[in-house]
């Protein structure tokens, strides 16, 4: 790293990076930073990757309002460098931030604070929904929702948002082919590239890339957790000019078994609003029995696609009311309708029905809870 100029509030760093590799042919030059392009595209080439990280890496540094660049010769290696301009520190602790004009890391729009962001919601569980925008409404955004794909790219087709929250399994259509959708100008959507952040309850390796190559901006893992949620919204709307009030103090849950209900992860999920938690469990107490019989019915046709989604869905829902349990369940039957292991799924309906039972005694042990925070 050197300093390439610098006065009194600002200072323009480069940045230098060698390697002694196979080194990038001129023919390559042009298009290495576009994604999907290596300077080796061949099957039998010894180094792997995707051929996005450069292509991300010029996203970056040109919404810092820098340049990236390099300098290669075959067989020799290369020396990529990038430029940044950035505000100097006050010696006090303050973050330094790019100090391009009007630069922020908001493909949305520059400029736009999260305090009244306008945020919209894709997702097909209510009891996610209900807890995702409670949240949103508690970090001072105004948040809409619908429930499935399609949805989200008529409504993206009639009004603006700063940025949208995509489940990625719903039905109808799907939170990628929505974002492929939103992205396409043919589509006519107010703002293709609004910033679009994958939310979803799967943990498997790649889905993170997988988002990316869609076209999403980022990723959130459910079950969606204030803090979370907020340090996304900071990323790409820029920090709020004030902090939402904290919630009040969390009231005490009577104990139970954590692995069936954990009643304080819950209560600090949606910020301490004993009422919205009865809401939320008496929701999924509604859904969740209805989706346990889905799973048969799907069972005794073995429609894997259905069976999976049913079971992805419930998992979902179970890890956003808390139910450890349930969830590990949720997440055995859907793997086991991935590989077409129908057994498995008939081992796993009973003991989900009993953890149902255990789940709604132990809510029902929790329902004379009061506290001065309804909200």
């Amino acid at each position: 790293m050197e300093v390439t100029s610098q006065e009194e509030q600002h200072a323009s760093l480069r940045f230098t990076v060698h390697d002694t590799g196979i080194g990038i042919p001129v023919a390559k030059a042009g298009e290495l930073f576009s994604p999907f392009v290596q300077a080796d595209q061949s099957t039998t080439r010894k180094f792997g990757g995707t051929g996005l990280g450069l292509s991300i890496s010029k996203q970056l540094v040109e919404l810092m309002g820098g340049q990236i660049g390099f300098e290669s010769d075959p067989d020799t290696g290369t020396t990529f460098w990038f430029t940044v301009t950035l505000e100097k520190s006050n010696g006090e602790g303050r973050e330094v931030w790019p100090a391009a004009a009007g630069v922020t890391a908001n493909r949305a729009g520059c400029g736009h604070r999260r305090r009244q962001a306008r945020i919209l919601l894709a997702e097909d569980q209510a009891v996610n929904r209900d807890v995702a925008l409670a949240v949103l409404n508690h970090l001072g955004c105004q948040g809409n929702s619908v429930s499935n794909g399609r949805e989200a790219v008529r409504a993206l087709q009639s009004e603006r948002y700063d940025l949208v929250l995509m489940d990625c399994q719903m039905p109808e259509m799907d939170g990628f082919e929505a974002t492929r959708l939103i992205r396409d100008p043919a589509t006519g959507t107010l703002d293709p590239r609004v910033a679009i952040v994958a939310v979803t309850a799967s943990a498997m390796a790649g889905d993170r890339e997988k988002c990316i190559r869609a076209g999403m901006d980022d990723y959130l893992s459910k079950p969606i957790e204030p803090d979370s949620l907020a340090r996304i919204l900071d990323k790409w709307l820029g920090a709020a000019n004030e902090s939402p009030a904290a919630p009040a103090d969390v009231p005490a849950v009577p104990v139970c078994d954590p692995a069936v209900f954990d009643g304080e992860a819950l209560l600090q999920r949606v910020m301490g609003k004993v009422s919205l938690a009865h809401k939320v469990l008496h929701a999924f107490l509604d859904t969740a029995p209805p989706q346990v019989s889905n799973l048969r019915r799907q069972l005794a046709a073995q429609d894997a696609p259905a069976a999976r989604r049913e079971a992805h869905t419930l998992k979902g829902a179970a890890s956003t009311v808390s139910a450890p349990a349930l969830r590990s369940l949720a997440l055995e039957a859907e793997q086991a309708a991935s590989a077409g292991e129908w057994s498995v799924i008939e081992n796993i309906l009973p003991r989900m029905e009993e953890q149902l039972e255990r789940l709604r005694n132990a809510i029902e042990d929790t329902s004379h809870i009061e506290t001065g925070s309804q909200g």
